[in-house]
């Protein structure tokens, strides 16, 4: 019966804290095992006191235990109560024995726990914290007693006690302060995974700080303990809960794929699990990145990706390596999404031309570099469907259109890549068309003229014509309607008539209409680099009209004198010029409001009955009349004159001397043939004989 009195004290001693007779029973009562001593002291020591009251054990279990026969009377040491609760009745002692060894046996129990000889010192303390948390809500209780004992065992059982603090009792404290539940330590540990990791997960992911706590002081350890590494990959590493919307968002992705990479990095099956949903998530939810204010996107997703294995693969085999690519062209692409990029890489011949030629511009317009270049011959691997040589004449157009003639040689000459002639005719006409001036020192015309010298020698030599006609009528002031400054690409509209071209330009430039000259050479070259086919290689027709457009230029200018000799150019140098009859009329009538008493010069008289009678000669039938009749109104004038001393003669005014004499040698032959022949000199022989 010693022992069953021997377990009733020890009971008694434990609820009372007694530490001083517990202490007898582990180093003589050997009548108890250590197992019943820890047992009944885990259950009835009082719960509230303080966890380090309980140090004194751990420093003697283990130690060897002398038999001591008194040991029932010196816990007693006379004490009545104690002495009446073991030593009255024997049949009522062992009766009460065996309740408290069923109540012992039925709180282990109820939390499933027992204390043996695998590690005494551990389980027993692992026992006492769970029966503790029963009435005190702080799982972390036992923390003082956990750190005193931390160094004192190496053995397996310290090993797998202080996994069990950090993955179960430390995740639970900190879960249960940060939504204030009070969640027990038993009930924490029936939870399935699951549970525990959708109870963890229910925190948003883009309250940062938050959620690096979580992860740090609850879902790591847990995990790591528990091993449930597929269930943190269903439930807290999904695309739910990584959306990459938010800068929160996305930096606890970064967090989840830095912090946990060397939990799953112990298993490769795991890791590889681990590493595919990352991917994966970088690869669905990447284009929401591009909503975030990050310094550097594709630096962010390089981070991540070159921490991803190139052997973990996600859907159509698209690896990190793969990503890693992409990444490196996202800012000249413009796209920001890793999946719109993969699938241009898929895409058709054409959007993938189009994509590179826009890439080639925006970087080289920014860049223009050999470096650039090599950059974008590098890219190649983003266009699967285009050929080498479409790749390079897309760099060669985007170098044309800014006009990168440096780099676009130096690249030709290393590529050993022909240009075709369409390309550069098109870029040609591109850069003379968007001109808004001829002159051959505006960039829009000097690029045409460096695009043109890459043309074969010789070959499109009405092209340079083209542009020394726009570099010329440059000079000079000339609209192409009203408030329009006329510019090169209208030259193309007046390939029908280039001729309006010089009307416009002697209107707008009073006194070109003296320069025959340079107009000509103007209307030459404009044929020439219009391309228009002419009859008569010496322009005969044309430069008549061109003659013609002059008098009448001469006539606006009140220059009579230009306009006579133009006129009588036209009489004696060209061919058929019935047709501009009514210019030689204007000149045979020609007034000068500034001469005296409005009164034609006797002189310019002669000049204009000379030109009525060569214009009878060539007018309409039914225009005869109304010429005869100028000359008659101006031959009956001269009938008026006095040639002792005529007023209205050129000597007796103050005209410009120099203009004086040129008239007068112009008029002396035409006076001679008047006053000799009269009226037959105007119409000739054959008419007045009809």
């Amino acid at each position: 019966m010693l022992k069953e009195q021997l377990y009733l004290l020890l009971s008694i001693f434990a609820s009372r804290a007694d530490k001083s007779k517990i202490l007898k029973y582990f180093e003589e009562g050997t009548q108890l095992s250590i197992k019943e001593i820890l047992e009944v002291i885990c259950v009835f020591w009082p719960e509230l006191d303080d966890p380090l009251n309980l140090e004194f054990i751990f420093d003697h279990i283990g130690v060897e235990r002398t038999k001591n026969n008194d040991l029932i009377f010196e816990l007693l040491n006379g004490d009545e109560s104690l002495i009446a609760l073991v030593e009255i009745n024997p049949e009522l002692t062992v009766q009460r024995y065996r309740w408290i060894k069923e109540y012992v046996s039925s709180r282990l129990g109820k939390w499933q726990l027992s204390i043996d000889e695998v590690d005494y010192k551990f389980l027993f303390l692992r026992s006492r914290s769970i029966i503790c948390n029963e009435v005190v809500s702080d799982v972390m209780f036992y923390k003082p007693l956990f750190r005193k004992l931390k160094y004192l065992s190496s053995s397996g059982g310290a090993t797998a006690f202080y996994e069990w603090v950090n993955g179960i009792l430390k995740p639970l404290a900190h879960v249960n302060r940060r939504i204030e539940l009070n969640i027990s330590i038993y009930e924490f540990e029936q939870k399935n995974c699951e549970d525990v990791m959708q109870l963890f997960g229910e925190i948003y992911t883009d309250v940062l700080s938050a959620y690096k706590s979580v992860m740090y002081f609850e879902v790591s350890p847990y995990m790591t303990y528990s091993g449930c590494y597929d269930v943190f990959l269903k439930n807290c590493l999904s695309l739910d809960k990584f959306p990459l919307d938010t800068y929160n968002n996305f930096q606890s992705f970064r967090y989840v794929a830095s912090e946990m990479n060397p939990i799953f990095a112990k298993d490769p099956s795991l890791n590889n699990l681990f590493q595919h949903q990352l991917l994966k998530i970088l690869y669905e939810n990447g284009q929401n990145l591009i909503k975030i204010p990050l310094p550097n996107l594709p630096d962010e997703l390089r981070n991540v990706l070159e921490g991803i294995d190139s052997s973990v693969t996600i859907d159509d085999g698209i690896t990190s390596t793969e990503l890693l690519d992409y990444s490196k062209y996202m800012d000249a692409l413009g796209i920001h999404s890793l999946k719109e990029i993969h699938t241009l890489k898929n895409s058709n011949e054409p959007n993938q031309l189009s994509s590179f030629m826009s890439m080639s511009k925006y970087l080289l317009s920014s860049s223009p570099s050999i470096e650039t270049l090599q950059y974008l011959i590098s890219s190649d691997k983003l266009y699967p469907s285009l050929s080498k040589d479409k790749q390079m004449s897309a760099i060669i157009e985007s170098l044309l259109s800014l006009g990168e003639f440096s780099i676009l040689h130096e690249f030709i000459s290393k590529a050993g890549f022909q240009i075709d002639d369409s390309v550069l005719l098109k870029y040609f006409w591109r850069f003379f068309n968007g001109a808004t001036n001829g002159s051959r020192n505006r960039p829009e015309m000097i690029k045409a003229k460096n695009t043109l010298s890459l043309l074969p020698a010789g070959k499109y030599m009405h092209l340079e014509v083209l542009m020394d006609v726009a570099d010329k009528l440059s000079e000079y002031s000339l609209n192409y309607s009203r408030n329009v400054p006329f510019t090169p690409s209208h030259l193309l509209e007046f390939k029908q008539d280039p001729l309006r071209i010089i009307s416009k330009l002697l209107e707008l430039n009073p006194s070109l209409y003296l320069n025959f000259d340079l107009t000509s050479t103007i209307m030459r070259k404009l044929y020439v680099g219009l391309e228009i086919p002419c009859e008569d290689p010496n322009y005969e027709k044309e430069l008549t009209r061109l003659t013609v457009q002059h008098i009448d230029c001469a006539l606006v200018n009140m220059d009579l004198q230009y306009a006579y000799e133009k006129t009588m150019e036209l009489f004696d140098k060209h061919g058929d010029i019935s047709k501009y009859w009514l210019t030689i009329f204007q000149v045979g009538k020609f007034m000068d409001p500034t001469w005296p008493d409005n009164e034609i010069p006797t002189e310019i008289i002669y000049l204009q009955l000379e030109i009525l009678s060569k214009l009878l000669h060539i007018c309409p039938f039914e225009e005869v009349e109304a010429v005869v009749s100028l000359w008659s109104g101006l031959e009956l004038e001269l009938s008026t004159r006095s040639h002792v001393d005529d007023p209205y003669s050129l000597s007796n005014n103050k005209a410009n001397k120099k203009l004086q004499k040129e008239i007068v040698r112009q008029v002396s032959s035409s006076v001679s043939n008047f006053l000799s022949g009269g009226i037959k000199w105007a119409i000739g022989d054959d008419m007045n004989s009809g």
